[in-house]
């Protein structure tokens, strides 16, 4: 090996170990970077929960994908938090499918819980989560998914018939 190839693998051994610390600062920066989202997060999260805590909004119901008993996974809609002043003056089984509906048919029974506590409809008692599972068990219009996580049957039913035009017929007099 002469001098002119030795003083070009000189260099590109120099080069190569800056690229490489170059690539070590860069993960490093994306690291924190990294962190620094997870940050972010946390902090949105907490201020809707603090909303929440306010009383003027119901804590929206963020459900994405659910795996279900049968292995299938549901994506549900994000939705804007519901305003509790919509569900004043209905009983619980109404207010709790203008929940669903809201929510683009989906519910989840903790989330019931607290945005009829929230709302006035129930009390905040030991077993408030109880009361809202049998609440939705009762009323037979909920296909259950998964544990704690409802879908309304009307909605289904609806999207079905607007799919399928039915024919109907009458009788002429």
């Amino acid at each position: 090996m002469n001098d002119k190839q030795q003083i070009a693998l000189d260099e590109l051994g120099n080069l190569y170990q800056k690229k490489l610390a170059a690539l070590e600062r860069l993960k490093q920066n994306l690291e924190s970077e990294q962190s620094d989202l997870e940050h972010l997060k946390a902090t949105i999260r907490l201020l809707k929960e603090q909303e929440f805590a306010s009383g003027s909004y119901a804590k929206a119901t963020v459900l994405h994908p659910i795996p279900t008993t049968r292995g299938v996974a549901v994506l549900v809609p994000d939705a804007p938090p519901i305003q509790l002043e919509r569900l004043h003056g209905l009983s619980q089984p109404r207010a709790m499918i203008a929940i669903a509906k809201h929510y683009g048919g989906y519910l989840r029974t903790r989330d019931l819980s607290k945005t009829l506590i929230a709302a006035g409809l129930m009390r905040p008692t030991k077993n408030s989560q109880s009361i809202a599972s049998r609440l939705i068990r009762d009323s037979e219009r909920f296909e259950r998914i998964t544990d704690g996580y409802y879908k309304l049957k009307i909605i289904e039913a609806q999207s079905h018939q607007e799919a399928e035009p039915s024919l109907e017929v009458r009788q002429v007099q």
